[in-house]
């Protein structure tokens, strides 16, 4: 007999028929648990400059990744390389969330709650 609100064997009438869903509900959740790992890993973002100085890689959390130069870095006063490495660094910043965002929602549904606060805290438009 299953449970009427889950259609899930009822612990009661089949506890090896609960046991056995259960199992595979947890498998699903730690295959699940371990693709969103592997997702996150590969969306972080890269971004060059305008002119192709800098190349900026960040991670969904914000880290710094990789930064990059080419020599034409050595023409550029310190303020303007140091404003161009924080332009690009937040631009790569923001792509890592958006990616975030998008994989959590492919995972989880659009209309996921947990998709819902990630993109209020995050000021991201819905889309």
């Amino acid at each position: 007999m299953s449970d009427q609100n889950t259609g899930r064997p009822s612990v009661y009438d089949d506890p090896e028929g609960y046991f056995r869903d259960f199992q595979r509900r947890t498998r699903a959740m730690h295959e699940r648990a371990n693709e969103l790992q592997r997702a996150m890993g590969e969306a972080s973002a890269t971004v060059q400059s305008p002119e192709g100085e800098v190349a900026v890689t960040a991670s969904v959390t914000g880290g710094l990744q990789d930064i990059r130069f080419t020599p034409e870095v050595r023409h550029m006063g310190a303020e303007t390389l140091r404003q161009t490495i924080l332009a690009t660094y937040r631009e790569a910043a923001e792509l890592a969330s958006q990616n975030l965002g998008s994989i959590m929602e492919s995972m989880l549904g659009p209309d996921s709650e947990s998709v819902q606060v990630f993109r209020d805290a995050t000021g991201q438009d819905r889309g």
